[in-house]
């Protein structure tokens, strides 16, 4: 191992680049031996960079297609893309979609050779810096960085296969391709265990001179996060089909726990006694704002594709990409019912994240173009090539003033929230429920929050009243009335953060939601009593748009994966 030459040039596929300066600033370093990194801080430091960059975005998981489209929040405008080889069934061992197998296989050895090899440094020939114990305070952080790096891989790679081989040490190519399938449960219990162990040693906060105020660094709130998260999942139908107390009792602690910290503002959380306004969400550039309820988020370089590929066709420079579907767009009260009523102005006295989210007809979404014409003739509208077929296109992550016309050259940081404190909210009230019901009283956590007092936490948003986006109401809801409501709010609130595709697999819902996609149908008539143009919007279900089946829970195992390693068993159903 001594002699092992490492590249950093194996992290050539970064779809991430990491962030406008500071400790992530990606660097082609090219090939160093290893007691070369061993020995010198800036290497160590950019070898841990480079572990970031296996942190993935769904801004374009399948070519330019989110996961998103996958499922019933979005549809991808051209079907060319693969994601609708996903959809229409095609998908297989042999044919893979989104198959990241290989990608965080690579992630985690690489932090599992850190661990090993790099993690017991003393920089000798730096102890008489003036900046050494600072140097030396941020070099103990790795391993825990490195850590909850390692754990993290490993849940993206669960919540897509299941049982998979866990990989706590480095091995061989030779042992990689014999090993067997861990189960699900002993996964979980690892990055469990990964969390409590990373959450009582990292540090708080990179505010401050000793961290040079670094951010997109691993905090210690996204270890308390991440094992919410993972033992919800477990917790969840597809991984608990008996419905086992314990697995939502050990659930509902961990978010517990986790909202008794923030309450107490210990430990650099931040205390919230309302979330930040949503538009903060959603285009974040810093961070270490004191308003932002982003815990941990993994950030692009600068660019404008993300605008391009899902900018309405019939504006300059757009083509047109991943489209909200009716089916979400429905979700924030705009039933065919409302449209009818409201025709004029349809957009007005519904939930104010829609206008956030998604890019409405005859709005004015994007500052440097016109009001969008999303009827059938209008300017963004069918029968143009390339038009949204759901009557909606994406705002949702675009900046408002993003400019593609000829001769501009606007480029932007983009960010991707992989945790933000709503999700903790609404982990934690969607457990409670199950437990105790929308109103029970949940003294076993050590707490009186009830379920549906977290979730207002998350409707109670800053500009919010309870005119805009109403609170729940005690005795307004049965235990399968709040679960049903729950589910309809993590999709208003996490649309398109890629929570919605992994939530209809662990809740086992797919049957009834992923096949049928509701669409607007936008047509601009002339009333002859008022001779002005006035719009009919009709929605539409198109109860075969896609093809659903029980296997689809779980990602088939690659088969060029099984090829080399027989010891490989397939997901049911994909044989």
């Amino acid at each position: 191992m001594k002699k092992t030459i490492i590249s950093f040039l194996c992290f050539i596929g970064l779809t991430s680049c990491l962030t406008d300066g500071n400790f992530l600033e990606y660097d082609e370093t090219t090939v160093y031996e290893v007691d070369a990194i061993r020995k010198n801080f800036d290497r160590t430091t950019q070898y841990v960079t480079d572990i970031y960059s296996y942190l993935l975005t769904d801004f374009s998981s399948v070519g330019a297609a989110m996961r998103s489209s996958a499922c019933d929040e979005g549809e991808f405008t051209w079907a060319t893309n693969d994601i609708h080889i996903m959809t229409d069934g095609r998908w297989s061992p042999r044919l893979t979609v989104d198959a990241q197998w290989s990608h965080f296989y690579r992630g985690i050895r690489a932090c599992n050779l850190y661990l090993e090899e790099f993690n017991k440094s003393t920089f000798d020939e730096n102890k008489y810096e003036q900046e050494y114990q600072n140097m030396m305070t941020r070099y103990r952080n790795f391993e825990y960085e490195v850590r909850f790096l390692r754990a993290y891989f490993h849940f993206e790679l669960l919540r897509r296969y299941g049982d998979i081989p866990l990989e706590d040490r480095t091995i061989t190519a030779e042992e990689a391709n014999t090993l067997s399938r861990t189960s699900f449960d002993e996964v979980v219990k690892f990055i469990v265990n990964e969390c409590d162990t990373v959450k009582t040693c990292i540090t708080p906060s990179y505010a401050g001179a000793i961290f040079k105020d670094e951010i997109s660094r691993v905090p210690k709130a996204a270890a308390y996060a991440l094992k919410t998260r993972v033992l919800l999942y477990a917790a969840s139908p597809l991984h608990n089909p008996e419905n086992d107390r314990d697995r939502w009792l050990k659930a509902a602690q961990a978010a517990a726990e986790m909202l008794n910290a923030m309450d107490a503002g210990q430990d650099g959380f931040k205390r919230f006694n309302r979330l930040p306004a949503y538009a903060t969400v959603l285009a974040p550039t810093n961070f270490s704002l004191p308003t932002s309820e982003i815990i941990f988020a993994t950030r692009t370089g600068k660019s404008a594709t993300l605008e391009s590929t899902n900018f309405p066709i019939g504006y300059e420079g757009g083509t047109s990409g991943n489209c909200p579907t009716h089916n979400l767009v429905e979700k924030y009260g705009i039933t065919q019912q409302h449209l009818t009523e409201n025709a004029s102005n349809p957009w007005t006295g519904i939930d104010p994240r829609l206008a956030l989210v998604v890019a409405l007809n005859n709005n004015k979404p994007f500052t440097n173009y016109d009001r969008l014409q999303i009827y059938e003739g209008g300017a963004n509208g069918l029968p143009k090539t390339g038009a949204t077929n759901t009557g909606y296109y994406l705002k949702k992550f675009l900046f408002e003033d993003v400019n593609l016309k000829a001769g501009q050259n606007v480029t932007f940081t983009h960010a991707f929230p992989l945790f933000r404190y709503a999700e903790v909210f609404l982990n934690y009230a969607e457990t409670v429920n199950e437990l105790y019901g929308p109103d029970g009283n949940p003294a076993e956590l050590g707490t009186t929050t009830t379920a549906r007092d977290a979730a207002n936490m998350v409707r109670y948003r800053t500009g919010y009243t309870n005119a805009t986006v109403p609170q729940y109401a005690e005795g307004q809801f049965t235990q399968d009335e709040f679960r049903n409501e729950l589910r309809d709010e993590r999709w208003r609130e996490f649309a398109f953060e890629d929570h919605r595709f992994w939530d209809v697999r662990r809740w086992k819902i797919g049957a009834e939601t992923q096949r049928d996609i509701k669409r607007l149908r936008i047509k601009r008539e002339l009333d002859e009593t008022t001779d002005r143009y006035v719009f009919v919007y009709t929605v539409e279900t198109d109860a075969n748009a896609r093809v659903w089946d029980d296997k689809m829970y779980l990602y088939p195992i690659p088969q060029d994966e099984r090829d080399k390693n027989k010891n490989l068993t397939q997901n049911e159903g994909w044989e």
